[in-house]
C-alpha cells in the first residue's frame, strides 16, 4: 500500500511539472513539521481550544502541498 501510495504522489507531482525523483519528493515531503498546540478549556466547554502551526516551507515544498491537495485550513507559521 506505501509503495502505490508513492507512486501516485510521484507521478502527480510529474503531471504538474516537477521533475523531481521519488526520493527526493519523500525527503521534501518529510521535512515538513506540523505542531498542534492544545490549550486548557475554557468553562465548562467540551471542546478543547487547539491551533495546528507549520513550519516554514520552501516554495518547493509548497508547491507540492498544492499539487496533492494536502492543504488544509490556513496555518500560522512558526520561525
Amino acid at each position: 500500500m506505501a509503495q502505490l501510495l508513492r507512486s501516485v504522489m510521484w507521478r502527480r507531482v510529474r503531471r504538474a511539472g516537477l521533475k523531481l525523483s521519488l526520493r527526493r519528493l519523500l525527503s521534501e515531503l518529510d521535512d515538513i513539521r506540523e505542531v498542534i498546540n492544545l490549550y486548557p478549556k475554557k468553562g465548562k466547554s467540551q471542546l478543547q481550544p487547539q491551533q495546528t502551526v507549520l513550519t516554514r516551507m520552501t516554495k518547493r515544498q509548497e508547491r507540492l502541498v498544492e499539487i496533492l491537495g494536502l492543504e488544509r485550513e490556513k496555518h500560522q507559521e512558526l520561525g
